[in-house]
């Protein structure tokens, strides 16, 4: 019942852009504190905020004007051929856990019983370990912050289980190891002269309200920032030439597997793959080295190989 009435709230708008409150309560037969209500939850839910006397002198008083800069709910109308929906598909299957709009929305694309049956067919993508984001649309309002570029306020989850609530001008999401990442600015890092983007993943935010405040995004290079800070081995530091062996039983998989934009892989005449990057020294590629046990050995640099051997006497000590 609360659904529905809140759909008839936004379908006034669509009739015409502004109405009196004393109209929308004759209209929906509510109360005038339900107007309000209403109002109030179009702002939270879909980030829409309805013009009023008090932030905009040309809106009559107790009026409510549906902002010009917001798309009340155009309709379009296209054709698709079956390869094209087919290939939505694919890339909804992959989407599911994120936001089910998507699914609703190809659902309204499929018209011919063939299509439709088609669309019914068991899934042919499965991504088992992708967080669920559909709790309050989450996704759907991060979406638009970054579209419309509002400023939101959140909570935040961080590692060690803390909880803080900050002020967050949200650039872009980033798909990494199964999560996603959302890239922007604390307004408390903004205030306290650190203009440097953060990363948030978008599985910690607890709470996520749009403002009615505009950001002005600075110069940012999202694929730039992507590729710099999402690698496997990413740090701080300057980059040193690395190189390490790894035996016969593993080089065919070495070799096809990209694991850094300066990854080269020469296959040797014994067999063995002689893997090399330039990156900084990381916890993370001592770990990615040790896992592979007796398979792998670090030839250059020095530094990185007493690193491997301190992690592989400590799980020795540790398990032995």
């Amino acid at each position: 019942m609360a659904q529905s009435r809140f759909n008839d709230y936004k379908k006034l708008f669509r009739e015409k852009s502004t109405w009196h409150w004393q109209e929308i309560m004759d209209r929906l037969g509510i109360a005038r504190n339900s107007v309000y209500r209403l109002r109030n939850q179009l702002r939270d839910k879909e980030g829409i905020w309805l013009e009023e006397h008090i932030f905009n002198k040309d809106v009559p008083r107790g009026h409510f004007r549906w902002p010009s800069d917001t798309p009340n709910e155009d309709h379009l109308s296209i054709s698709l051929r079956p390869a094209e929906i087919d290939a939505l598909k694919t890339a909804v299957e992959r989407m599911e856990n994120v936001t089910p709009l998507v699914k609703t929305a190809l659902k309204k694309l499929v018209k011919s019983k063939a299509i439709a049956k088609k669309f019914n067919n068991e899934p042919i993508l499965v991504t088992p370990l992708a967080d669920n984001y559909t709790a309050d649309k989450l996704f759907e309002r991060v979406s638009k912050a970054i579209r419309d570029r509002r400023s939101a306020q959140l909570s935040y989850e961080n590692a060690a289980g803390q909880t803080k609530t900050y002020k967050f001008d949200s650039y872009v999401l980033i798909p990494s190891d199964q999560h996603l990442h959302l890239v922007g600015e604390s307004h408390n890092s903004i205030k306290a002269g650190y203009r440097k983007p953060i990363t948030l993943r978008l599985d910690q935010i607890k709470e996520f309200t749009l403002l009615k405040d505009k950001f002005k995004k600075p110069k940012f290079d999202a694929q730039s920032y992507a590729s710099k800070e999402f690698g496997p081995f990413k740090a701080e530091g300057e980059p040193v030439k690395i190189r390490v062996q790894f035996g016969p039983e593993k080089a065919g998989y070495i070799k096809r597997t990209k694991r850094h934009k300066t990854q080269k892989v020469t296959i040797q005449k014994d067999g063995t793959a002689l893997w090399q990057i330039n990156a900084p020294l990381t916890e993370a590629l001592v770990h990615w080295i040790v896992s592979y046990g007796p398979h792998a050995k670090v030839v250059e640099p020095v530094e990185l190989k007493e690193q491997v051997v301190d992690w592989a006497r400590g799980c020795l000590e540790v398990n032995g």
